[in-house]
């Protein structure tokens, strides 16, 4: 069985995401993906397939052109994500996160692929999630959940 494990924007090893694809690894093919701040190349080490996606440097946004200039970057990525899940051949997509431009789609993309969905809600609550808004949007974001 072959495990696609998208690991989003966690790194290559946060301890989460990394203790997942580990135990994973001891009895099945891993396909892991993590975020990449920089180039780097696919490998494979034992049980473990890497696959960086690369993001690039989170800027510090003081405009409304930035904050929209990263929401486009933010639906670049995910795209990059989606492509990732239907090219892979794989029998269970697990995901550590879902894509915040695209909420579902991954998940259909997946079902339709007829691939095994996990989801792993982890540290899901508003004060982490979407931390990027500014003011207003972060206020509301945080005391309306």
């Amino acid at each position: 069985m072959k495990i696609l494990v998208i690991g989003y924007m966690h790194s290559k090893h946060d301890k989460r995401v990394f203790r997942t694809v580990q135990a994973f690894s001891k009895c099945h093919d891993v396909l892991y993906q993590y975020l990449a701040n920089e180039k780097e190349d696919n490998y494979k080490d034992g049980n473990i397939s890497y696959i960086p996606v690369q993001y690039g440097k989170i800027s510090e946004k003081k405009s409304m052109w930035e904050y929209l200039k990263e929401a486009l970057r933010r639906v670049n990525f995910d795209r990059k994500i989606l492509h990732l899940i239907e090219s892979v051949d794989c029998d269970v997509v697990y995901f550590h996160h879902f894509l915040p431009t695209m909420p579902v789609k991954a998940f259909r993309l997946a079902k339709k692929l007829q691939r095994t969905v996990i989801y792993d809600v982890h540290e899901y609550h508003p004060q982490n999630f979407l931390s990027f808004l500014p003011g207003t949007l972060k206020k509301l974001k945080e005391y309306a959940a």
